[in-house]
């Protein structure tokens, strides 16, 4: 399982652009307590570490699907616009 360093919690957050109030809700913790773990002053607990990995699974499908629609969004409307 992984163990989620301060940095990684922080990195990934803002990588998927959730403010520490929404990861916060995602993971059912305050916001406060994202912040602590961030700082490395809170260590996630087993059930916090498969919620992490969870919800980083669930926004990489959900980038996928959208990357997916969008691709397939733009192809249909570079069709369009050559004939």
């Amino acid at each position: 399982m992984h163990k989620w360093t301060a940095d990684e919690i922080q990195g990934f957050r803002k990588s998927v652009g959730l403010t520490q109030a929404q990861l916060a809700e995602r993971l059912g913790v305050s916001p406060n307590y994202v912040y602590l773990m961030e700082k490395g002053v809170k260590v996630p607990s087993k059930t916090l570490r498969i919620l992490l990995t969870y919800v980083v699974r669930e926004l990489i499908e959900q980038t996928a699907i959208e990357e997916g629609d969008s691709s397939g969004t733009n192809s249909d409307t570079r069709g369009l616009q050559e004939t």
